[in-house]
């Protein structure tokens, strides 16, 4: 019986098993996003559910996480989560509880304290913060060469 690694290249082998079971991973998480309603919710939200959708044990999946990012599993679900609920909290109408909704919180208070806990402020501070600080930057130069060639055909 050969094996498909020498002695001396199996951990280039464990390695290679182990990028290619995290990118893997990083792939079926990306694939969930981007979440825009209610009616599109995320399929995996656990690491136990992308374990299952992977076909191997949960603690190998955080194990090989682990090794090649220097994160973990949960770590590496909770900042796309985050990242995609800011998102949804500048860009949408859907209220706190919806976009929690969305990413398989099915109570709201459990979408904000994930959402504090994470991001360090409450959602609803976050949608304040972020869409004050968008208003007060300058509005980009083709809009307003835009406007001034609107106000010129609606002047003529």
């Amino acid at each position: 019986m050969q094996l498909g690694c020498q002695a001396e290249t199996l951990n280039a082998c464990m390695s290679n098993g182990a990028l290619r079971l995290a990118t893997q991973f990083l792939n079926l998480l990306e694939r969930q996003f981007p979440v825009s309603s209610p009616l599109r919710k995320m399929k995996h939200r656990f690491p136990v559910d992308f374990a299952a959708a992977l076909a191997v044990h949960v603690n190998h999946l955080n194990r090989c996480l682990k090794d090649i990012t220097g994160k973990t599993t949960s770590q590496h679900i909770a900042e796309r989560i985050i990242l995609e609920a800011g998102i949804l909290l500048y860009s949408s109408r859907l209220n706190v509880c919806e976009i929690g909704y969305c990413f398989g919180f099915e109570e709201g208070p459990h979408f904000i304290n994930f959402f504090k806990k994470n991001a360090k402020m409450s959602p609803t501070a976050y949608r304040k913060m972020i869409r004050s600080q968008l208003a007060e930057l300058p509005e980009p130069r083709f809009q307003t060469k835009l406007n001034s060639f609107e106000n010129i055909a609606t002047t003529s």
